[in-house]
C-alpha cells in the first residue's frame, strides 16, 4: 500500500512539474523580448541560407496558433530593397517540424512593396535567392523545402514596381493599391498553385482592374492562369 501510495504521489509531482514547465514556458513564449529573439535567430538563419539580407522589426506570437511580424523586410546584396510588409499575420493549422510541413488557415500581408529588378545580364534582383535554395536542395544533409499549404492568402495596400534594364531600352511600370485575396494554395518544391478570387489594382495609372478571378499554376518553366473572369 505504501509502495503505491509513493507511486502516485512521484506520478503527481511529475505532473505538477510537467505543467509548471508547460505555464512557465508560455508566459516566457508571450514576452516580446523572448519572441524577438527567437525570430532573430530564426531570420539570421533564413539570410545564412538564402544570401539575403532579412530583418523583423516586432514579434507577437500568440500561443499556439497566431503569429504577427512587424516590419517585415527583405533586401538584396545591394541593400535594395525586394519586399517589404509593414504587418504579416499568420493563423496556423498544423505545424510539424519533423516532417517540414506547415498548414496555414490564413495568412495576411498589409501595406506592402515589392520592387522586381532586371539588370543588363538578364538576372532579376532576387535570383541570387533562388540559387542559393537551389544550392540548399542538393545538399542531402540539409533540407529547407517544406510543404506548405494555406486554406487563405490575402495582400493588402500593396505596391508593385518593375524596372527592365536588360537592354537599352529600358522599361518601368507600376502596380499600386493592389488588393488581393487567393485560397487553396499548395507549394512544394518548385511548383506553386493557388485560386484568386478576388483581385483589383491599379497600373500605372491609368488603367484600374476590379473583381479579377482566375486559377493560377506556376513551376519553374512556366505560369499557367485559366478560369479567368
Amino acid at each position: 500500500g505504501k509502495t503505491i501510495k509513493k507511486g502516485l504521489n512521484i506520478t503527481i509531482i511529475v505532473l505538477l512539474l510537467l505543467m509548471a514547465t508547460i505555464t512557465s514556458g508560455y508566459i516566457l513564449l508571450q514576452n516580446s523580448a523572448v519572441q524577438t529573439f527567437i525570430i532573430k535567430k530564426i531570420t539570421e538563419q533564413l539570410s545564412l541560407k538564402t544570401n539575403a539580407q532579412i530583418s523583423i522589426g516586432k514579434v507577437d506570437f500568440r500561443f499556439f496558433n497566431k503569429l504577427v511580424l512587424n516590419d517585415v523586410l527583405i533586401s538584396g546584396t545591394a541593400s535594395d530593397t525586394i519586399f517589404y510588409s509593414r504587418i504579416l499575420s499568420a493563423k496556423i493549422d498544423t505545424l510539424k517540424i519533423k516532417e517540414q510541413r506547415i498548414s496555414l488557415s490564413e495568412l495576411s500581408f498589409f501595406e506592402n512593396k515589392i520592387s522586381v529588378v532586371r539588370d543588363s545580364a538578364n538576372h532579376f534582383n532576387f535570383s541570387f535567392i533562388l540559387d542559393s535554395l537551389q544550392t540548399e536542395k542538393r545538399d542531402t544533409s540539409i533540407s529547407v523545402l517544406w510543404k506548405i499549404r494555406c486554406n487563405q492568402f490575402n495582400f493588402q495596400n500593396s505596391d508593385f514596381a518593375f524596372h527592365d534594364v536588360s537592354s537599352d531600352k529600358q522599361s518601368h511600370f507600376f502596380i499600386n493599391q493592389m488588393n488581393l485575396n487567393a485560397s487553396d494554395f499548395f507549394n512544394y518544391s518548385d511548383s506553386t498553385a493557388f485560386r484568386i478570387n478576388n483581385l483589383s489594382l491599379n497600373y500605372n495609372n491609368y488603367l484600374d482592374i476590379n473583381n479579377l478571378s482566375a486559377n493560377v499554376s506556376i513551376t519553374k518553366s512556366k505560369i499557367e492562369i485559366d478560369s479567368l473572369s
